[in-house]
């Protein structure tokens, strides 16, 4: 059916690394100042909380090769899920 077509650009957007794996949902705090770099490396990304000093964000992506690039952010970044 029509309804289930693939949908590669929505594939894309979640796809980090060009690495497979299953759909994960990821959710961090985010302290730092460039928020569009976020944006802009995680297309799915939605800041669903804001703090005084930190974004909660919230985001959809395939595979583990998000992980690198969230551990690369150092204090910036703190994982909730």
């Amino acid at each position: 059916m029509y309804k289930d077509k693939f949908e590669e650009g929505e594939f894309r957007k979640r796809v980090m690394f060009m690495t497979d794996g299953k759909l994960r949902k990821i959710r961090f705090k985010y302290f730092g100042k460039g928020l569009e770099a976020v944006l802009d490396k995680i297309p799915t990304a939605q800041v669903v909380e804001k703090h005084d000093d930190y974004l909660v964000i919230k985001a959809e992506v395939f595979g583990n090769g998000i992980n690198r690039w969230l551990l690369g952010q150092g204090e910036e970044i703190e994982i909730l899920e």
